[in-house]
């Protein structure tokens, strides 16, 4: 029976060092994805500055031309990357100081990106003050990044606005997750229902698993709306 007990005690011990292992690569492996991420940034800041001279004196060329549609054109080209620029400095450790939640804004972001969807992302919110399980709020946050892609990628317009923010007054922190769509097929009383779902290749769990996951919690509040073309949701989580 003692033998027993030490075998079990050893298998216990054994699988915990496993689990501990397991969630060590993965925090390892979030770390490192947000490492490239803001270096890639960093690498864009430094090419836009190395090239700042060589802009100016295009810039010159045409005015000293009067080439005033030319100078329009240049200046869309220069006004984009800056704004590429801007939004690859968001993705950093300062803005999103929780590395699960650094690691999925990222990769969704540059996967928008790949789609041609033009992502904009505002946070001002400290993570580690959330009043939820970081687990289950990354889990339902990459819901609402993929469902958003996924509208926006077959939309006339591919836009998508994350704005994250603390409300003091009212006590509560709000993820704001706005998406260009095709409004026509979207009946907000049946898209968490189990299975339901608008395309056919998908399995219809993904908000499911939303309204499940947010059952166990009574200080959150998740507001869903489409007008015309744009689909929202809002989480608000108080404090």
């Amino acid at each position: 029976m003692k033998v027993f007990l030490i075998c079990i005690f050893l298998v216990f011990a054994l699988v915990l060092e496993i689990i501990v292992s397991l969630r060590l690569r993965k925090t390892l492996k979030s770390e490192k994805l947000s490492y490239i991420r803001l270096e890639n940034s960093y690498d864009g800041i430094r090419e836009f500055k190395h090239d700042f001279s060589n802009i100016m004196q295009s810039i010159g060329g045409y005015l000293s031309t009067d080439d005033l549609n030319g100078l329009k054109c240049y200046y869309s080209s220069i006004f984009k990357e800056c704004n590429d620029i801007k939004r690859l400095s968001l993705l950093n450790k300062d803005v999103f100081n929780s590395p699960p939640v650094l690691a999925l804004i990222s990769n969704k972001f540059f996967k928008a990106k790949k789609l041609g969807i033009d992502m904009n992302i505002e946070s001002l919110l400290d993570f580690n003050t959330i009043n939820m399980d970081i687990y289950e709020f990354t889990r339902i946050l990459g819901i609402f990044l993929d469902n958003s892609i996924e509208a926006a990628s077959s939309a006339s317009q591919k836009n998508i606005n994350i704005l994250i923010y603390k409300d003091s007054i009212n006590h509560f922190d709000s993820i704001s997750i706005e998406n260009s769509c095709d409004g026509s097929g979207i009946n907000t009383s049946k898209i968490f229902k189990k299975d339901f779902s608008t395309k056919p290749q998908n399995s219809g769990l993904g908000l499911w698993k939303v309204k499940k996951i947010l059952k166990h919690y009574d200080n959150i509040k998740l507001n869903t709306s489409v007008k015309k073309d744009v689909f929202r949701q809002q989480l608000q989580i108080y404090y």
